[in-house]
């Protein structure tokens, strides 16, 4: 077998994806968590441990705090660095502030973070949709009728 084996070099890059999910909070409900929907990375070096991957808020969302909340169920002190693992664990959440502006008046927000792994970094934002979902519900099928013979 005679071939050629080509070998190309591909730097190593790192994004944080515009397709994520938007974080939505149902009507109601003050804290939605972070999912890896919300912040959806893409690289292509290969993820041995997720705690490897750091997110740092460099910009707050204005109507809410992110906060990570231990297993213990305790808010962080410092609340403005977090892992994949964290997010994965589903710790790192989103608060919406309850401010004298009704739900109605305050319908977007948004925060950045920066994303690193090993040298590489990228920063994107994540929308927080704040507008009210409406729940959805099926009416139950009406009983059937016996039905007389003529």
């Amino acid at each position: 077998m005679n071939g050629v084996f080509d070998v190309r070099v591909v730097e190593a890059y790192l994004l944080l994806s515009n397709t994520s999910t938007a974080l939505t909070a149902d009507s109601g409900i003050a804290v939605v968590v972070l999912t890896e929907d919300h912040v959806s990375i893409e690289t292509n070096l290969e993820l041995g441990n997720a705690s490897e991957v750091q997110f740092t808020v460099v910009k707050e969302p204005v109507h809410g705090k992110l906060q990570v909340v231990d297993d213990d169920g305790r808010t962080r002190s410092a609340c403005r660095r977090f892992t994949l693992s964290d997010v994965r664990q589903g710790l790192v959440v989103c608060r919406r502030n309850v401010s004298s502006q009704s739900s109605e008046e305050v319908q977007r927000d948004q925060f950045v973070v920066e994303v690193c792994l090993d040298a590489l970094q990228a920063t994107g934002s994540v929308n927080v949709d704040l507008t009210s979902r409406q729940h959805v519900t099926t009416p139950h099928p009406s009983p059937l009728c016996p039905t007389t013979a003529p």
